[in-house]
């Protein structure tokens, strides 16, 4: 089974994190990704409205002056992901730099995720994940997404996911995002922020947090016990601990060498 992640990403912001986010999910049964470059992002808008605080190229939406936590020149950066796409043969890396009728380069993440739909449709990929490089998918009972899959019915051809929210990854950057165990206290609506994953051949059309599929198949909606994504997003002070990512996982991602940054 062809299982494939699509994200529309910076890449100076999520350099970090960026094979940590791979290899987990490699681990997890995901054997294609495909990462839209949205670096050269110049206006606010489509995932970021109101986030006032977005700076091109500087902060995230949530604040983050990631420019000067990153340490790294931009040539640094170009060899890095070399090196990241020798190793993973799986990646598959796409400028996106839409424009508006004024030249301003944007975000898009619907128009993205739709254009990567054909690609996955002409790539013949089986399933695939919209979800964003601060997110990790987690199955209870299962290290294996593809068997995950293969358990439920054959009419579902949407898997939509809820979310878990935890301390962000910048506040923790001396661990893997993995080893974050402060979560918020209340967990977040089920219904807000969905992602899915989202049978391919059957799907018509998707947006950031819903997919459309054919008519007479069915999308499962399961517990944030069952399947789900922790989003590691958060700037806060108070945080229950969660210990919820697949201990065999962990100690794979412990042993595993990563490349050197810089």
């Amino acid at each position: 089974m062809k299982i494939a992640i699509h994200t529309v990403f910076i890449l100076r912001e999520n350099i970090l994190f960026l094979e940590e986010w791979v290899y987990y999910h490699i681990l997890l049964g995901f054997n294609k990704f495909y990462l839209y470059d949205n670096s050269k992002v110049t206006k606010s808008g489509g995932a970021h409205p109101g986030h006032k605080c977005f700076v091109p190229g500087k902060v995230s939406k949530y604040g983050v002056n990631y420019d000067k936590v990153v340490d790294m020149t931009d040539v640094q950066i170009v060899q890095y992901i070399q090196k990241l796409c020798e190793k993973y043969k799986c990646i598959e890396i796409l400028e996106w730099s839409p424009t508006d009728g004024k030249g301003n380069i944007l975000h898009n993440q619907e128009q993205a995720h739709n254009h990567c739909l054909k690609k996955l449709k002409s790539d013949k990929i089986d399933w695939c994940a919209n979800i964003d490089m601060d997110e990790y998918i987690v199955i209870k009972d299962s290290d294996n997404i593809g068997n995950y899959i293969s358990s439920l019915p054959p009419t579902t051809k949407n898997i939509k996911l809820g979310a878990i929210r935890f301390d962000s990854r910048f506040n923790n950057r001396d661990k893997f995002v993995t080893d974050i165990t402060g979560a918020e206290i209340i967990d977040v609506d089920r219904n807000h922020g969905n992602k899915n994953i989202y049978n391919v051949e059957n799907t018509i059309e998707t947006k950031v947090h819903g997919v459309h599929i054919k008519k007479g198949f069915l999308e499962y909606k399961p517990s944030t016990s069952e399947i789900w994504f922790n989003h590691y997003k958060l700037n806060r002070n108070n945080f229950k601990y969660v210990n919820n990512i697949n201990e065999d996982i962990k100690t794979k991602l412990n042993k595993y060498s990563f490349l050197t940054l810089k």
